[in-house]
């Protein structure tokens, strides 16, 4: 039978295919046919998936291969060795700290070295989620802070009006905002509205091209479409992704907002503009 071959560098045909042949045969046809053209790997280094779905072992007829079908072959990431135990140990930080003024003394630079004072623990940022819970936590206390400014100056000016102590809370508003500043007028509600506001990310859409590349291999389109937005249109990472979470209950739902600000980081509105970090300019994924 003849099979067509599908790879992230193009397309071909092999031909002469037994029926019955197995899949640990069907790769060393396909390093030996395609390795140059079509760059495919060594069959340890292969994932061939037909249908959406990762062929795992066994004759590739009991898969549903047949005559005319397309397979896709995709390299797979080396797994990485543990690295061998350490049998030198890590230097103390009074080792260290020795080091550095020794090489500091040999350099003449010995009296700009800034001496330690002792500090407290501080637990270090193990992951971006850390990141993230500090970048709320600022963002509740500068809402706070304007909160606290908006009902200053709306004390400031019923007290104007009535002759009463605004005076005072108006000078106080001026501390804050800074010498000289004005107040700004009162919200209608009688709280200042904050200026920065979470706002919904809206990613951009999957290309049409790369869309059709991945539902090509068999996927379907929901599938496909939330992968390669999850990998800002990167192809092989978004056929990683869908090769592992394809069985997932809620693999085809729709991308939430928590999984964006992951990607793309949070979005915020300054001054009633426009939202600021969901245009695709954040970090990266994770994997």
């Amino acid at each position: 039978m003849e099979l067509t071959v599908r790879t992230l560098r193009g397309s071909a045909l092999l031909d002469a295919v037994a029926d019955d042949i197995t899949l640990d045969s069907l790769k060393a046809r396909l390093h030996e046919a395609f390795a140059a053209s079509l760059n495919v790997p060594v069959p340890e280094r292969q994932s061939v998936v037909f249908a959406g779905r990762r062929l795992e072992h066994g004759s590739v007829k009991a898969a549903g291969v047949g005559a005319g079908a397309t397979l896709v072959v995709l390299e797979t990431a080396p797994l990485l060795s543990a690295a061998p135990h350490a049998s030198v140990p890590a230097p103390t930080a009074s080792e260290i700290r020795s080091a550095i003024v020794e090489e500091a003394r040999r350099r003449g630079i010995e009296d700009q070295l800034v001496h330690d004072t002792p500090s407290l623990p501080r637990a270090p940022l193990t992951a971006p989620h850390d990141l993230m819970d500090m970048d709320n936590q600022l963002m509740g206390l500068i809402e706070a802070l304007e909160g606290r400014l908006g009902q200053l100056r709306n004390a400031g000016g019923s007290g104007a009006a009535s002759g009463g102590s605004g005076g005072d809370a108006v000078a106080d508003a001026a501390t804050l905002t800074g010498a000289g500043a004005t107040p700004a007028a009162p919200a209608a509600t009688g709280l200042a509205e904050p200026e920065d506001l979470e706002q919904m990310i809206t990613p951009p859409e999957p290309e049409a091209e790369l869309l059709s590349q991945l539902t090509d291999m068999g996927f379907s389109n929901a599938l496909a479409r939330k992968a390669l937005m999850l990998h800002r249109n990167r192809v092989p990472e978004a056929v990683e992704w869908v090769l592992v979470h394809a069985e997932d209950a809620d693999a085809e739902e729709p991308v939430t907002q928590e999984q964006l600000r992951r990607i793309y980081g949070p979005a915020r509105r300054r001054g009633g503009g426009a939202p600021v970090g969901g245009d695709g300019a954040g970090g990266d994924p994770p994997g």
